[in-house]
């Protein structure tokens, strides 16, 4: 009989170890770039960490994403007439934290979202181009769950 026994430590960033700059939150790791980026780049490098723009899921986890204080990526995109996230499910309006007057598709070419203080309303969203540059956000969803596959 084997049993697999690991120890996990998650710690804040530091001047050794910068680039790990994981937060947890609810089951969830959220990765927050200090550099700025378009949204395809920031996606990929979130892929690349085993991760994905985030996926906000209600307004509990809209705040915590927000409390970043930036202008952020997150895993929003517009296909066709749909907004849909990174993770294949389709944008319900119950889930929804557009600024005021968003999406608004200036130019016809606004297809990502990004999170920030809009028309003075914190953590609301806005649309904005896909080659815009942005700090970006990363998540890994059910950290927890996957821990238990290992």
């Amino acid at each position: 009989e084997f049993e697999i026994l690991f120890e996990l430590e998650i710690f804040p960033p530091t001047a050794e170890n910068q680039d790990e700059r994981w937060q947890y939150f609810n089951g969830h790791l959220y990765y927050v770039s200090e550099t700025t980026a378009d949204w395809q780049t920031s996606r990929d490098d979130c892929l690349s960490k085993g991760a994905d723009l985030v996926v906000i899921n209600d307004n509990e986890e809209n705040n915590f994403v927000g409390g970043f204080n930036r202008k952020a990526w997150i895993g929003l995109y517009k296909e066709g007439d749909t907004w849909t996230w990174v993770d294949g499910s389709i944008l319900t309006p119950c889930v929804s934290y557009w600024g005021p007057g968003e999406p608004n598709n200036v130019g016809n070419r606004e297809d990502r979202a990004e999170i920030g203080r809009f028309a003075n309303n914190v953590n609301s969203w806005n649309d904005a181009p896909g080659t815009t540059r942005n700090y970006w956000i990363c998540e890994v969803e059910d950290f927890l769950e996957t821990l238990k596959t290992f």
